[in-house]
């Protein structure tokens, strides 16, 4: 009878690798589903900050006004552009 013990180790081996592939595959996944609702938390979070921060100013901006102060100009807080997203991506990776 011939050992065929040298031709089942490859498969073996392949099999390993495979479930290996696998883990790395579904770790890279949750990985990333992590750091898009991580960022989109992030955004959320933004959107109220930048909403609270205009409403604060025009209030404020009210109550000079009804004490009969001269109120003061409060710039509107905006987020960022995409461009200079991408420009302070690049300068953080060049």
């Amino acid at each position: 009878m011939r050992d065929t013990s040298a031709f089942n180790e490859p498969d073996r081996r392949i099999t390993r690798l495979e479930g290996r592939v696998t883990d790395l595959e579904e770790g890279y996944g949750a990985s990333i589903l992590g750091l898009r609702r991580d960022a989109k938390g992030l955004r959320l979070g933004q959107d109220r900050l930048f909403g609270g921060l205009n409403s604060l100013g025009g209030g404020i901006a009210l109550m000079m006004e009804r004490l009969g102060l001269h109120p003061i100009g409060l710039p509107v807080a905006a987020p960022p552009t995409e461009d200079e997203v991408d420009d302070a991506f690049e300068a953080d990776n060049s």
